[in-house]
């Protein structure tokens, strides 16, 4: 027989351990602010409709489109966003207004803790500015006429998918990903095609890919973009991937410790 109290206790425990998975499930819920440059054809009115936004900005989440990469309007910008999204520099609206100055401004904005994402093709494209913005030698890129090449994931940025298809005309060789003290998410066959590391206060992620071309925005692509801006805006390390019903244990041995806990206080 419980003794009296008993049944108010055990629910009390199982409050705890239903508030603990709650917050773990909205830890994502970040509120944070997005600048996104180069997404093809995005208005105010269809910004929250791409499925590149929808993979970079959480529910919640402000979306400021950017127009152009001249300084003083990445000036404006920086100083209000906590992930900068560049993900077509070799449009030339963009790639044409970066400037020396720009480029200062982006390596301080991540340097001082902001997040940067950045995709696109080749030589032209977003290794090209990583290179100039953080004095990096990630090129030369590799080139080739193949629309799509696959990368198999390294097992270092929990939750992507195993596999993703990447444009190959942004691959780069990860001796060079070492080098610049970067970390190699998605490789294969001596290329690289998606990359993050650490900047000072901030964090960089690179992925290989056009968002131009629709065979790049299948579910893994999008899957990757989102793993990687999330690791971007500084929400989570990197880590080795846990199945679900690990955290689930987790989850419920924390809960179990903290209700025993809290019968120990009432005695």
């Amino acid at each position: 027989m419980l003794r009296p109290g008993a049944v108010t206790e055990l629910r009390g425990g199982w409050r705890v351990i239903v508030v603990m998975a709650l917050l773990l499930l909205c830890a994502r819920v970040s509120g944070k602010t997005v600048g996104i440059a180069g997404v093809a054809g995005l208005s105010e009115v269809s910004v929250y409709g791409s499925p590149v936004v929808i993979a970079v900005a959480d529910p919640g989440d402000a979306v400021v489109l950017v127009p152009s990469l001249a300084t003083g309007v990445l000036e404006d910008v920086l100083a209000t966003v906590d992930l900068m999204v560049i993900a077509q520099l070799d449009d030339e609206r963009l790639g044409g207004g970066l400037r020396p100055g720009g480029r200062d401004l982006l390596a301080r904005y991540v340097e001082t803790g902001g997040g940067l994402l950045v995709m696109g093709r080749g030589s032209s494209g977003g290794v090209s500015l990583l290179d100039r913005v953080f004095g990096w030698s990630l090129g030369p890129v590799r080139e080739t006429g193949v629309a799509t090449t696959t990368l198999v994931a390294d097992g270092v940025l929990g939750g992507g998918p195993a596999e993703v298809a990447v444009d190959p005309s942004g691959l780069v060789k990860p001796w060079r990903v070492d080098e610049a003290g970067l970390i190699s998410v998605y490789a294969d066959r001596g290329w690289s095609g998606v990359v993050v590391g650490e900047i000072g206060d901030g964090r960089v992620g690179y992925v290989s890919m056009d968002t131009r071309l629709s065979a790049l925005l299948g579910p893994e692509s999008l899957g990757v973009i989102e793993r990687v801006s999330v690791y971007a805006a500084g929400a989570e390390p990197v880590v080795i991937p846990l199945p679900g019903s690990v955290w689930a244990g987790i989850v419920l041995l924390t809960g179990l410790v903290v209700y025993r806990w809290l019968r120990r206080q009432r005695h």
